[in-house]
């Protein structure tokens, strides 16, 4: 997943709840990112991803949920850790994303998981505009598709080599019209194309959405000066 060095996990600890959900920074924050992985992971492959942000966030709680396993399509319906069903391979903006509103198999919708991790540090005593929702390929899309329908006004979304489900209809809350995003992307990922995640991004512009792309010498993968650029971004807009 994290290339160009090795990335250290630091002093900061991880604990865990009901197996599912990793979280690690100070006990009262005054900011929280929520960050979800991509198609297959789990919250654990992740960790090394959040310390590396947490070291230049150091008041910033990290929040990661493991998606339910439940079978996919891609992976001829064998179960794995997913957010939604993914169908194939193929150009995403129309594609169904079965399981990203309604539940599967009794598997708690995803929309709600996220809306959920939210509304705790809400009630945690954070206020919306203290919390960026990001996440990794499918977390990244999901990122975007529920940051950007929330009845609320986050900090920010990232998505790093994501794409924008629904792309041709997809429509803002009222509430998160002006939510800004970042979308990183490698220029060579040959997983999620990089004109999917452009057509995402113009979709966005047209919705008058705050959006900054930036792209990155890789493939389907995060790096170091890509998550100091995300650090960098998330550090101003919970300041």
């Amino acid at each position: 997943m994290l290339r160009r060095g090795r990335l250290r996990f630091g002093g900061l600890g991880v604990r865990w709840f009901s197996g599912r959900v990793a979280r690690l920074g100070p006990s009262k924050p005054s900011s929280c990112v929520v960050l979800l992985h991509g198609l297959g992971d789990t919250a654990e492959g992740w960790l090394g991803g959040a310390h590396h942000l947490a070291a230049s966030l150091p008041e910033t709680r990290f929040v990661l949920p493991t998606a339910p396993t439940q079978p996919v399509s891609l992976n001829g319906g064998m179960p794995m850790p997913s957010w939604y069903d993914i169908r194939g391979l193929g150009e995403r903006s129309d594609e169904p994303c079965d399981g990203i509103e309604d539940s599967s198999q009794g598997v708690r919708e995803c929309f709600w998981t996220v809306e959920q991790l939210i509304q705790d540090e809400l009630d945690a005593g954070l206020a919306p505009e203290k919390i960026v929702l990001a996440g990794f390929s499918q977390g990244g899309a999901l990122s975007l598709y529920t940051g950007l329908r929330l009845p609320i006004r986050l900090a920010g979304v990232v998505c790093m080599s994501g794409y924008l489900p629904f792309t041709r209809t997809f429509a803002t809350s009222p509430e998160a019209a002006q939510v800004p995003v970042l979308h990183c992307h490698g220029s060579a990922d040959g997983v999620v194309r990089l004109d999917w995640a452009e057509a995402g991004a113009e979709r966005l512009r047209q919705l008058a959405v705050p959006l900054e792309m930036r792209l990155y010498d890789m493939g389907h993968s995060a790096c170091e000066e890509e998550l100091d650029d995300v650090a960098e971004w998330i550090a101003e807009r919970v300041k």
